[in-house]
C-alpha cells in the first residue's frame, strides 16, 4: 500500500470533489491499521467547504502496521445513513477471515462493500479470495487495481461485479482505507 498511497490519496480526492460539485451525497472517511479512526463521527453533506476540510486529514494519512478490517467495517457500517461502503486495501486482514466474512454478513445489512485491491496482479491469492468473498457476501464489486504512480494511471480489472449496477458511487458512502 505504501507505494500506491499518494496515488489513492490522488484519486479519493477528484472522487470526493467531483461529488462536491453535485451537492448530493454524504460521506466519511474510515482509516485502518492497528486501530480505526473515522475523519468525522457521522456522515456529513458532501460540499466544497467540508470536501477541503477532509482533505487535510486525507493529505495527513500513512501507512501503519496492522489491518483491522473488521473494526474499520463495522464502524463504517454503525452510521445508519451509510449505504455502501469503498473498501481501498491490498490484503487480508489481521483477523480471521472466516469470522471476518461472517461479521460483515450481519453488520452490513445488505448494505454493499466494493472492494477496490491493490496489487501487481491478480494472482488469486489467500488475500484477494478473501476480498472476493466479502464482496460478494455483501453484494459488493471486487476490482484490482494497478497503479503507475509516476502517471497516476491505472488500470482497473473487474474481478467480481454483482449486477450491471455493481459499483456506481452511492450517495451516503464511507471509504474505508
Amino acid at each position: 500500500m505504501h507505494s500506491h498511497l499518494e496515488a489513492v490519496k490522488h484519486h479519493l480526492t477528484e472522487t470526493l470533489l467531483a461529488k462536491a460539485r453535485a451537492r448530493d451525497s454524504l460521506f466519511n472517511i474510515v482509516e485502518f491499521s492497528y486501530k480505526v479512526t473515522k475523519w468525522c463521527d457521522r456522515m456529513v453533506t458532501c460540499y466544497m467547504d467540508t470536501v477541503y476540510g477532509a482533505l487535510g486529514w486525507v493529505r495527513s494519512l500513512c501507512c501503519k502496521p496492522g489491518r483491522d478490517l473488521l473494526g474499520a467495517l463495522q464502524a463504517a457500517f454503525d452510521d445508519p445513513a451509510c449505504q455502501a461502503v469503498y473498501l481501498v486495501t491490498n490484503g487480508l486482514p489481521q483477523s480471521n477471515p472466516e469470522e471476518v466474512l461472517h461479521a460483515v454478513s450481519s453488520v452490513s445489512q445488505q448494505r454493499p462493500v466494493h472492494v477496490f485491491c491493490l496489487a501487481d496482479k491478480w494472482t488469486g491469492s489467500e488475500g484477494q479470495d478473501f476480498l472476493r468473498a466479502l464482496a460478494q457476501c455483501t453484494r459488493g464489486s471486487c476490482h484490482l487495481v494497478t497503479l503507475n504512480t509516476a502517471d497516476l494511471t491505472q488500470v482497473t480489472r473487474s474481478v467480481f461485479n454483482i449486477g450491471s449496477t455493481g459499483c456506481q458511487l452511492r450517495k451516503q458512502a464511507h471509504f474505508v482505507f
